[in-house]
């Protein structure tokens, strides 16, 4: 894409300087929102997201990682299932890598549950001169500069 940015199969990019990771659109605890409208799905999404964001701490040993918004599914409260799943993400990075979080439209009430780690929420983030952000609102792109958006579900 950039010299040292690559799309990788991981489902993210790679900023080789920089060592960062971006992903996004996790949309952890989108089971029982489903549940909540009638659907009957059981949760399996959380152990598979585990095990891709732990591939790739193991396969690129990224100093950040950074989720470009829609961590959690719910647009109201937060569901238990969104507090565990969450917390135990976090948990998961813990000493690992710095974990920094951009706001999506699915993050309402997000800070609440990223309080008891220390963590907020931010609109946007630069990496190696790169802009992300997660593409819901709009944002002011510095000129001649590089734009990453999550959002879209191709």
């Amino acid at each position: 894409m950039l010299p040292g940015v690559f799309a990788t199969s991981d489902y993210g990019l790679w900023f080789e300087r920089e060592r960062a990771f971006v992903i996004a659109d996790l949309h952890l605890g989108y089971e029982a929102e489903a549940r909540s409208e009638g659907a009957g799905v059981p949760s399996m999404q959380f152990p598979i997201i585990r095990e891709r964001v732990g591939a790739i701490l193991r396969r690129y040993e990224p100093e950040k990682l950074v989720v470009a918004g829609d961590l959690k599914h719910s647009l109201g409260r937060n569901r238990r299932q969104e507090w565990d799943e969450v917390n135990g993400l976090v948990d998961m990075l813990d000493n690992k890598c710095e974990l920094e979080i951009l706001r999506g439209n699915h993050d309402n009430f997000l800070v609440t549950i990223l309080r008891r780690a220390g963590l907020g929420l931010e609109d946007s983030a630069i990496v190696q001169d790169v802009l992300i952000v997660h593409g819901h609102r709009k944002f002011r792109r510095p000129m001649n500069s590089w734009l990453v958006i999550g959002h879209e579900h191709p």
